[in-house]
């Protein structure tokens, strides 16, 4: 996996056909949300990728910080 920093998140979000998923904290995602993302808490992933993502194609993860993204790229994997 690749982390990204903001700006270069955003870049790839504004794809065409970006995957997003969100693990941050409800109340973090209710001051800032992002749309069309799926929502999921980091160990709820060891089951798997969310219904409804490609695990062929990239995944956009994000959280607060950069280290749940990263447990949660280092699960889906």
């Amino acid at each position: 996996f690749e982390l990204l920093d903001l700006d270069g998140f955003a870049a790839h979000a504004g794809r065409p056909g970006a995957q997003l998923l969100d693990v941050r904290m409800p109340h973090e995602r209710a001051r800032e949300p992002l749309p069309g993302a799926a929502q999921r808490f980091v160990p709820d992933l060891r089951d798997g990728a969310p219904a409804g993502l490609d695990p062929a194609r990239p995944v956009l993860v994000a959280c607060g910080s950069g280290r749940r993204a990263a447990i949660a790229a280092t699960l889906l994997a």
